[in-house]
């Protein structure tokens, strides 16, 4: 793992482009008095102090929100959010790309919130932090969500940089990378009709980064995965092919 992340979030771009375009310890399919208005894959932009700019990938469901930029994948985001009527808010917790363990490492820097949601069409956000940035977050809902999901899609043998593993037809993960460090744990369904499922994944002899993580993978195409997760401490971003 500790020499995997930087080329594969490289290949990740490639993935958002030609797939997805054709914290907190949460669970993914918890409900927190929210609606389903916002879930989805969204893709869009990110404006921070009015100035700099750049892209943006979005995981929402159920109250959950998992995020991270799509132009140099050097921070990521996971919180909570509610959606009531068509009004979003939340509170998130910011992860920054660590050189050497070459994963998101959380920062202790929050970001507070709120904007407005079409459902399946746009997201508007303006947010603040708590180190006082301010900014725009505009995200467009990518159809690659209406895709269904099923174990069987899912299942198979995954190969990373460095990386492999295997989904059985339960849903049960196993893998180990070069570094020794070894996974297990489970994809599950969250919402059959779309392309969106849950992870749990527990990383052992790994050093700090052993622990258990929770997120979300999709399926940008047949033969190409992405998976999320994270916890308090770390956020772990991995693109995978068959």
């Amino acid at each position: 793992m500790k020499t995997l992340m930087i080329n594969c979030l490289r290949i990740l771009g490639l993935l958002i482009v030609i797939g997805l375009a054709s914290c907190s310890d949460n669970d993914g399919d918890r409900v927190l008095g929210t609606s389903d208005t916002a879930n989805g894959i969204w893709e869009g932009t990110v404006t921070v102090d009015g100035d700099d700019t750049f892209k943006f990938t979005a995981l929402l469901y159920n109250g959950r929100f998992m995020a991270f930029n799509s132009d140099s994948f050097d921070f990521m985001l996971d919180g909570d959010y509610t959606v009531r009527s068509n009004d979003i808010s939340g509170k998130i917790k910011t992860y920054d790309l660590d050189d050497q363990l070459e994963v998101g490492v959380a920062t202790g820097e929050t970001v507070t919130i709120s904007g407005t949601v079409d459902e399946q069409k746009s997201i508007a956000l303006t947010f603040s932090t708590s180190e006082g940035a301010t900014g725009t977050i505009s995200l467009t809902f990518n159809a690659a969500y209406n895709r269904s999901s099923s174990l069987s899609l899912i299942a198979g043998t995954w190969l990373s940089i460095g990386l492999t593993i295997t989904v059985d037809d339960d849903g049960s993960v196993e893998g180990q990378d070069d570094d020794g460090c070894i996974f297990s744990g489970d994809i599950s369904i969250l919402d059959s009709e779309h392309n969106l499922y849950k992870t749990k994944v527990s990383v052992e002899s790994c050093g700090e980064i052993n622990g258990s993580y929770t997120g979300f993978a999709t399926l940008p195409s047949s033969d190409t995965a992405v998976i999320t997760a994270s916890n308090s401490d770390y956020f772990l971003l991995v693109p995978f092919k068959r």
